[in-house]
């Protein structure tokens, strides 16, 4: 039994070594210069190991070339069995300033091991809350949104785009 416990620490701390000693930033500007075909950019970020995880400041993404959103600060947590990225301070674009409130506080994707083929996200910003899953087998998405008083008022024709269930949620499904 104690072989065992031995084993098993040292297998793990062996892991967070390897997790700890990664290089985070060069797998970083790796990604980012894999996403480019795809035409979004992040710009003008700062770029800092923290050790378990990776922080990117003030960053700037363009699709397309064209400005989309500024991101006051971005947490990369890779771990084996669960992945998030945690966004705050988000500033959209004022080309969709009709459509939506641009200010989001929080955005957070979390994704896990024993799920593989699901991707989570939650959001909070003055259109108040939003749930997604995505599902990369199905190719599905599924966004559930609680709309603050701000959005019933000044955004209603974007909401009458999606579907109201009879919890007030209203609801996107999308197969992509």
């Amino acid at each position: 039994m104690v072989k065992m416990a031995k084993f098993f620490g040292y297998f793990f701390f062996f892991l967070a070594m390897v997790l700890f000693f990664l290089p985070k930033v060069q797998l970083y500007y790796l990604l980012e210069h894999e996403i480019k075909p795809s035409k979004v950019l992040i710009n003008q970020e700062s770029v800092r190991d923290t050790g378990f995880s990776l922080e990117l400041r003030d960053a700037q993404i363009l699709y397309e070339g064209i400005e989309s959103a500024n991101v006051a600060s971005i947490d990369l947590s890779f771990f084996l069995f669960y992945n998030r990225i945690l966004a705050k301070d988000i500033t959209l674009s004022s080309a969709v300033k009709s459509f939506v409130p641009l200010e989001i506080e929080t955005i957070k994707l979390e994704h896990l091991f024993y799920n593989p083929l699901l991707v989570k996200a939650e959001a909070q910003g003055a259109f108040g809350e939003a749930y997604v899953r995505i599902n990369l087998l199905e190719r599905s998405l599924e966004l559930r949104l609680l709309p603050s008083e701000r959005m019933k008022k000044e955004f209603m024709h974007t909401l009458r785009q999606l579907k109201k269930d009879q919890n007030g949620e209203y609801i996107y499904a999308k197969n992509f």
